[in-house]
């Protein structure tokens, strides 16, 4: 018996990677979910997780290994005619090595659009608007004043009241997005993805009594949908800020 043991216990170690041991495949499925059934179901998920504050959570609905491995970089660098050191469209992937790298880089870009969006929110009116630019502060007292300030910001306890409506035809957010022209952009862009479909997602919210939407853009790899973009085509085109994150208050919005 303890034999038995004993030899059991060495198939269950040797089943273990070794600390710093990098798998031959270059790491596949760390970090997204397992996909939806549908577009809005993978938006829902992603306001859920951003409702209780779960930042891993809200990454997770989101096409991070797929997106890099079925990404076509000829397609995209015959859209631009250009190659852009910070997007990841145009990067062939040759090596596990190059893969790693670009899987965490697309992480990496939605941590930041969610920093950025935390900053935007945030921002105090006496800096001016949120550029993303430095902001200079001078001397001690604005530095504690900048520190304090930040630090109080409201706008994760503001999430914790989010609850969703209703979801919107985008077309119906804007008129131009059903256009031919816009729906050949659209179509364009997709194809760089490698994707089977690509979907723009409108969700009217209730924040704390104040409505608010979510704008983003969903994608399909075989038969489930993730989220692709914060904000996605439709967000362009209503206007919102880069810095938004795909979020904004209908009270800012000329529809």
């Amino acid at each position: 018996m303890k034999r038995m043991l004993v030899g059991l216990l060495a198939l269950l170690l040797a089943a273990i990677p070794a600390l710093g041991e990098v798998p031959a495949d270059g790491g596949a499925q760390y970090f997204e979910g397992g996909g939806f059934d549908s577009p809005e179901n993978a938006v829902s998920a992603y306001l859920q997780a951003m409702r209780a504050g779960d930042v891993q959570g809200m990454l997770a609905t989101f096409a991070i290994e797929t997106c890099v491995d079925a990404s076509d970089p000829q397609a995209y660098l015959e859209r631009m005619w250009m190659f852009f050191p910070d997007e990841l469209e145009g990067l062939p992937i040759g090596s596990a090595y190059a893969r790693a790298l670009a899987v965490n880089r697309r992480r990496a870009g939605l941590v930041d659009d969610l920093y950025m969006q935390y900053l935007f929110y945030s921002w105090q009116e006496a800096y001016g608007a949120f550029t993303g630019n430095a902001l200079k502060l001078d001397g001690e007292d604005e530095v504690a004043a900048f520190l304090a300030e930040m630090s109080d910001s409201a706008f994760a306890d503001a999430l914790t009241e989010l609850e969703v409506m209703e979801f919107v035809d985008p077309a119906e957010m804007c008129e131009q997005y059903a256009s031919e022209r816009n729906q050949a952009l659209i179509a364009e862009q997709t194809a760089c993805y490698g994707c089977d479909e690509t979907a723009d997602v409108v969700a009217r919210l209730d924040i704390g009594g104040e409505t608010w939407y979510q704008c983003m853009w969903c994608v399909r790899y075989g038969e489930r949908w993730y989220n692709l973009k914060l904000s996605g085509n439709i967000g362009v085109l209503l206007g919102i800020s880069s810095f938004a994150g795909g979020l904004v208050p209908a009270s800012s919005l000329s529809m």
